[in-house]
């Protein structure tokens, strides 16, 4: 998943690595295949292919778990339907 630090995006990657480069999420989420990944957070963007569970305001990916964001939760529950 990757998260935003101001204007730094950490990428957190499966390897339990954390890479942190300068860049705006909003132009991270741009370049990203919309197929496979989703902003669920103004702070974060999820690898769909990841996602183990969900519970009301929470999705997560393994060990970790990333809230869902108030603006973001009629998207990810679109993505839910289309899927089960």
């Amino acid at each position: 998943y990757l998260e935003s630090a101001g204007e730094y995006v950490r990428l957190h990657v499966d390897s339990g690595q954390t890479i942190t480069t300068l860049f705006r999420l909003k132009n991270m989420e741009a370049l990203l295949p919309a197929n496979n990944f989703l902003r669920v957070h103004r702070s974060y963007i999820i690898n769909l292919d990841y996602v183990t569970s969900y519970t009301k305001g929470r999705v997560f990916l393994g060990e970790d778990y990333i809230p869902i964001g108030e603006n973001y939760k009629e998207a990810f529950a679109t993505y839910v339907e289309s899927k089960f």
